[in-house]
């Protein structure tokens, strides 16, 4: 029975040994894929939503409708549809872009804090 148990130890011992130089050679690679991840996540939300902002402002200002000369046979009941779709999806635009700002910096500038406030949000 005791040799079975110390035959028991010794493959824990082995196991956890391994697992840890396992991790150890594993670590900087996984944190090099988390920024990476991050960065080009931050980067999409951000660039998408300024994309999307600049296609709608160049197409109300194309359309003019903030209230000056209508084109074709648009009323002005289009144009103020136009105006207020545009400024919803404005507002936003700029709460997201707003609310991923500081990580698409933080992961661009500082990965270190980065990851130290990443860790401390999963747990």
């Amino acid at each position: 029975m005791e040799e079975r148990l110390e035959a028991i130890l010794i493959w824990l011992e082995e196991s956890v040994k391994a697992t840890g130089e396992f991790v150890a050679e594993q670590t900087p690679e996984v944190i090099r894929e988390i920024i990476l991840f991050h960065r080009v996540l931050y980067s999409c939300l951000v660039g998408f939503f300024l994309i999307i902002l600049l296609i709608l402002w160049t197409r109300a200002a194309r359309n003019k409708c903030w209230g000056r000369e209508l084109r074709n046979s648009d009323t002005e009941d289009l144009a103020a549809a136009n105006l207020f779709g545009t400024g919803i999806l404005t507002f936003v635009s700029v709460v997201v872009i707003a609310a991923n700002l500081s990580n698409f910096l933080m992961v661009w500038l500082t990965p270190r804090l980065f990851l130290i406030e990443w860790v401390g949000r999963a747990f």
